[in-house]
């Protein structure tokens, strides 16, 4: 058989063992990229959920309309994000009807309770137990949605590492046979005497025209062979000499682009965190070093040139009423490792009073040891102010009511007294803490009205 037949079969068997390496590397990247893409969507979701959660609680503390704006926005891509999940799994898809199934009927009870607000012209932060009861179905439902979330999430991840293990052990065989494949392949086709002639004869060539990758590899004991084995070793020098140089540069461009890339991402965080009023901390149990983020500064008011603040220091930063709350909590974090989550106050050296939720874990090493602290810190300050002035509204509103000429009583669903006012006490000849928690109907409405009235509030609360 020809030399110049032999390396085209040489070639050719090197391509299909190449383009098979190709394949599978290609097959299971796409597989891989596949689940990623719908863990992402799911974990979206399980955010999502936790955010429908939000959204109806501040409907209901404060009425914006601006909730029902946001409320839409989050339900469409909640739902457009389940819709186009692709599962292949029984038990997955099972799992994404579910999800499916509570985002409508969280849907469903967020209009029902925008609806009833609306007929019964109610006023933020007021409450009945029919609202009461929809917003307990509400949030069981936007929970159903997120620990489902967040189950079929686990199932994909352990999934998706099963299926790099068996990935990688494929690809490793892949390669193996195709190296095998190769090999063989090219030692059958450099057999004979010609060959040896014409590869030297080929590096020769190559090296007058700039080429350092040029080899002849030649094994044996005669001249041909020293004179290729010396081609090599000058060659191989030539080569190293070219590109250690050229990987230098390459390196340090990488390394340039790497660096501006960090910055470009720090600069970005710390907008995110500013505009959040949230900070990021770290500490270090064994070096006692802590890490504070810029906007954690901004809560104790300190200024970030002049470093972090050591623990003893955080006893001048933290009100003395709360201190002793902080201390214990991160002692429990230290020794046992016990999370915590804690709404303290800092205080600033002009004065100004901070209120702030931190929050703190524990990250433990291979052999369980606790390796280092981390958590964060958001300024609550606005929120803490606003819940001071609804509950100061609402202290005006009981102290009007009991001003009032007119007598005042509420009743819940099943005609139980659940206030009552001093005009009220007078009338019915009783004091308060004895009137309520009796039943309207059967202490107070004469027994001749007693069931049509009754059946009239019955009516009046069906509606």
């Amino acid at each position: 058989m020809k030399i110049q037949t032999k390396l085209f079969i040489a070639a050719g068997i090197s391509v299909l063992a190449t383009l098979i390496v190709a394949a599978v590397i290609f097959i299971g990247y796409s597989r891989e990229a596949q689940m990623e893409k719908q863990n992402i969507l799911i974990q979206q979701i399980h955010e999502g959920a936790q955010a429908l959660q939000l959204l109806a609680t501040e409907y209901l503390l404060f009425d914006r309309k601006h909730v029902m704006v946001q409320w839409n926005e989050q339900q469409k891509a909640l739902s457009r994000k389940i819709d186009i999940i692709q599962l292949a799994n029984a038990e997955w898809k099972l799992l994404k009807r579910k999800m499916s199934r509570y985002n409508n009927r969280t849907d469903r009870l967020f209009r029902k309770l925008v609806d009833y607000r609306s007929l019964q012209a109610k006023q933020p932060g007021q409450e009945s137990p029919y609202e009461k009861r929809i917003v307990t179905r509400l949030m069981v439902n936007t929970l159903e949605l997120s620990l489902t979330a967040g189950r079929l999430n686990g199932q994909i991840l352990k999934n998706l590492t099963t299926a790099r293990n068996n990935y990688n052990i494929t690809i490793l065989v892949v390669l193996a046979f195709a190296a095998a494949v190769i090999g063989v392949t090219l030692l059958w086709a450099i057999r004979g005497f010609t060959i040896p002639l014409r590869k030297l004869q080929d590096g020769i060539t190559g090296m007058g025209t700039g080429s350092t990758e040029e080899r002849v590899g030649l094994s044996g004991n005669n001249e041909i062979t020293e004179v290729a084995n010396e081609f090599d070793k000058m060659a191989k020098r030539l080569r190293y000499t070219t590109v250690s140089r050229n990987e230098l540069l390459a390196e340090i461009a990488a390394r340039e682009k790497a660096q501006r890339e960090r910055t470009e991402f720090e600069d970005l965080l710390k907008h995110a965190q500013k505009m959040a009023g949230i900070g990021y901390w770290g500490y270090d149990p064994v070096t006692h070093i802590p890490t504070w983020a810029e906007e954690v500064y901004h809560i104790f008011g300190l200024d970030p040139s002049q470093g972090e603040a050591s623990y003893e220091e955080h006893r001048e930063l933290i009100h003395p009423d709360d201190w002793r709350t902080f201390d214990e909590a991160v002692l429990k974090l230290l020794n046992e490792g016990e999370s915590y989550d804690l709404f303290l106050r800092s205080v600033h050296k002009d004065g100004n009073i901070v209120h702030y939720n931190t929050k703190g874990f524990a990250a433990h090493g291979h052999d369980g040891r606790i390796e280092k602290l981390y958590g964060v810190c958001q300024d609550v300050t606005d929120r803490k102010r606003a819940e001071e002035a609804l509950r100061e509204q609402k202290k005006k509103a009981e102290q009007l009511l009991q001003l009032a000429g007119v007598m005042f009583v509420g009743l819940d669903s099943n005609g139980t007294v659940t206030l009552v006012n001093r005009k009220a006490c007078e009338i019915l000849n009783g004091v308060e803490s004895e009137i309520i928690g009796l039943n309207w109907f059967d202490h107070f409405i004469p027994e001749d009205i007693r069931e049509n009235v009754r059946q009239v509030f019955q009516q009046l609360m069906a509606e």
